[in-house]
């Protein structure tokens, strides 16, 4: 009786105390995204990247974060400088679609395609239109949706007031969680 109880706390010790398996993040290639527009950023932390391109990564079943945003937009000012932040904290780059200068006739079904995995409302929408919400940044863990996080925070309106100390850093804590997460496999 007493081999079998060291056993199963022997097993249980060892069950228990498996490290995590972790994904390795694909570090983005390509042209590094112009962010000037955003409170004149300068990094090489954002990548631009296509619709088609977002498309073929989900196919190829790879493991990325895109940002959604455009300069004009006052939520995406506030969330450009924090996501820069945990980007490099994280040694995380991320891709880069600037919604006013990357969608056109051409690439709105699949930019349909990426709001419906975003969680966007498509219903009474006519042929040719799709809903989306900025700053959006997407979370995709080997050709998985893992994540989607819209706007800022709670009680944030970009219009009139900037992000406050206490909601950057809430802000930076759930990027931070969202990107650790990214990585970690589900046993």
């Amino acid at each position: 009786m007493k081999k079998l109880l060291i056993l199963a706390i022997l097993l249980l010790t060892i069950v228990g105390c498996q490290k995590e398996k972790y994904l390795e993040y694909q570090k983005p290639t390509g042209v590094i995204a112009d962010m000037s527009g955003y409170q004149g950023l300068i990094s090489e932390q954002f990548y631009d990247i296509t619709v088609d391109e977002i498309l073929k990564k989900i196919e190829n079943r790879e493991t990325f974060i895109v940002y959604f945003g455009y300069e004009d937009c006052p939520w995406c000012n506030c969330v450009v400088p924090i996501l820069h932040e945990v980007s490099i904290e994280k040694d995380m780059p991320v891709y880069y679609m600037d919604f006013n200068n990357s969608v056109n006739k051409e690439n709105v079904s699949g930019m349909k395609q990426i709001s419906e995995l975003c969680g966007n409302d498509q219903q009474g929408l006519k042929e040719g239109q799709f809903a989306f919400f900025f700053p959006t940044v997407l979370y995709i863990k080997q050709g998985e949706v893992y994540k989607v996080h819209v706007g800022t925070v709670s009680g944030h309106n970009g219009f009139v007031d900037p992000l406050t100390e206490k909601q950057k850093e809430r802000l930076a804590y759930q990027y931070n969680k969202e990107f650790e997460g990214l990585l970690v496999l589900e046993n």
